[in-house]
């Protein structure tokens, strides 16, 4: 969970609004599909040593078409994610990793964790993208870099403390340590 937050960081910075943090995470969920999906027909012909940067390679390029797609039909919206559009790759990739590993080997399970990890994803960077939206129009911090990072903060406080007022502290314990790959 931890390295899926650190894949987060650079995307927060550009979801300034709830339509760029839509469309980012959007991005984010059908580049990690279909990096999973082409990664995991062919990662059983591969050898064990390539894997790894065969995944890095076809999350880039997919990553890199889709920038190629936006920048010849959406230009002004491509100028928005600015640099940050090439970040995407790594929360990609990690995404992409942790619904294989949550598959187990198995392909249409891998893509149902892609697709849950996505769109968690693509919701979290909605969220913190409209907070800062109607935040920026009080407060320039909202809007600024550090604003993202704030918000993402404070949504995480808020999520931490309903979780332990609904279900107790035994239950969010038990959950940390729960090993869902049996």
């Amino acid at each position: 969970m931890k390295k899926l937050i650190l894949g987060l960081c650079p995307l927060l910075v550009v979801a300034t609004t709830w339509k760029i943090g839509l469309l980012m995470g959007l991005i984010v969920l059908v580049t990690t599909l279909i990096a999973t999906l082409i990664f995991g027909l062919i990662q059983r012909y591969l050898p064990p040593d390539s894997r790894r940067a065969c995944h890095i390679i076809i999350v880039g390029t997919v990553i890199g078409l889709a920038d190629l797609y936006l920048t010849m039909l959406f230009a002004e919206q491509r100028q928005q994610l600015g640099i940050y559009l090439p970040l995407a790759t790594v929360s990609c990739l990690l995404l992409s990793v942790d619904a294989l590993e949550k598959g187990l080997g198995k392909h249409w399970s891998s893509l149902i964790w892609a697709f849950i990890g996505g769109g968690y994803y693509l919701g979290l960077l909605g969220v913190v993208g409209g907070v800062r939206e109607i935040f920026g129009r009080q407060t320039p911090l909202a809007s600024s870099a550090p604003g993202g990072f704030l918000s993402f903060g404070l949504l995480l406080g808020v999520i931490a403390a309903v979780s332990r007022r609904v279900c107790g502290e035994r239950t969010i314990a038990y959950l940390s340590r729960l090993d869902l790959r049996r």
